[in-house]
């Protein structure tokens, strides 16, 4: 319940949540030792909160890999959101973490130890959050924790409890002594992650969180800053790259030119394209092994071309979120918050199935 008419947000919505809670510890006249975050269509498996019990209080944020639940591969679009969450939680936040970079919050599965949560709403007396709509689901309490209290201790929990990597089996989940070996933790179906939800993204990770929060912080944390910023740039750079490409096909094609005489060998701009061209294919392979094992070889192979998709949907979402947040801007009408369409599973769908539809991770 919010005492004001709106526009709200989910930022906003998630300030009063907190405030419900204190109320309701009064009146109990308990404490909860921990906060967690998720979505009404997470699909949350049954040992995390003993995971989160594990690691709290010795870790004051604990950040579980929010995934996908296994798509169709012909489901190119959708699809993109494994390729990107998959790259994300399984090996861009585990480096955050290992650097003491800035690690955010998912929005979902997130927990906080209560001392820490309470820091952050001591050092902003009134809101946890600020109420500026369409954050992106990225931008949680972990920034303020950054900027205005103190650094949280961060645990980004993509490991078994023995230590091992995710992975995904093409079989039931099996059972050891009589324990569940289907350690299954937030896959989300997500069937229309289009332009509207990216540019809520792109919205509250670059530009409002540019914003309100600059630069501060350490090296490694600026580091990751600019990582989260720098789609603004490289998505709109991506339409003289396509262009070129297309231009440079073209006269390959109709002409008799050669590459050499495109591009000179061994001049500085040959040794940049091939440098750019070499880095590009490892983090094709990259993100096609982290694809690879939680979802087969058969999304794996996929990933390289949806990597095209993704790009355009980027560069539609950065295009509509820039116009959002100027019209924002110059006019302080209020930025919109769309929701990331979502299809909830039925609890058959979701259950163990047999072959390759039974995939998961274990």
């Amino acid at each position: 319940m919010i005492p004001h008419d709106g526009p709200t947000s989910k930022a906003d919505c998630l300030n009063w949540v907190y405030h419900g809670i204190v109320a309701d510890e009064r009146r109990r006249n308990q404490r909860y030792d921990i906060l967690l975050m998720h979505d009404a269509e997470d699909v949350i498996h049954p040992l995390a909160l003993r995971l989160y019990s594990l690691l709290i209080p010795s870790c004051e944020f604990v950040q579980t890999p929010v995934l996908s639940l296994p798509l169709g591969t012909r489901k190119l679009v959708a699809a993109t959101y494994i390729d990107e969450f998959v790259e994300h939680h399984l090996k861009d936040m585990l480096v955050r973490e290992a650097i003491g970079g800035f690690v955010p919050s998912a929005g979902v599965g997130s927990a906080f130890a209560r001392d820490a949560f309470d820091d952050i709403a001591r050092a902003r007396p009134g809101a946890v959050q600020r109420r500026e709509p369409d954050r992106g689901p990225r931008d949680r309490p972990a920034v303020p924790a950054r900027r205005q209290a103190r650094p949280l201790r961060v645990s980004i929990a993509a490991a078994h409890a023995d230590g091992s990597a995710p992975r995904v089996r093409r079989t039931a989940p099996h059972r050891r002594g009589g324990r569940d070996r289907d350690p299954r933790v937030l896959p989300e179906r997500v069937p229309r992650v289009g332009p509207p939800a990216r540019a809520r993204w792109i919205t509250g990770i670059a530009l409002q969180a540019w914003r309100q929060i600059g630069w501060q912080g350490p090296a490694a944390v600026r580091y990751c800053l600019w990582r989260d910023r720098k789609a603004i740039a490289t998505n709109l750079l991506l339409v003289g790259a396509y262009l070129l490409v297309v231009m440079t096909t073209a006269r390959l094609a109709l002409t008799s030119a050669h590459m050499a005489s495109i591009v000179v060998p061994f001049t500085p701009v040959w040794w940049l394209m091939a440098i750019n061209l070499l880095l590009l294919v490892w983090r094709t392979a990259m993100k096609m092994r982290f694809v690879a094992r939680l979802y087969g070889a058969g999304h794996a192979l996929v990933s390289a071309p949806r990597l095209i998709i993704a790009n355009v949907i980027g560069l539609a979402a950065t295009l509509r979120a820039i116009r959002q947040y100027a019209v924002h801007a110059l006019t302080g009408k209020p930025l919109r918050w769309y929701k990331t369409a979502h299809e909830y599973p039925s609890f058959e769908g979701s259950a163990p199935l047999p072959g390759d539809a039974s995939r998961r991770l274990s």
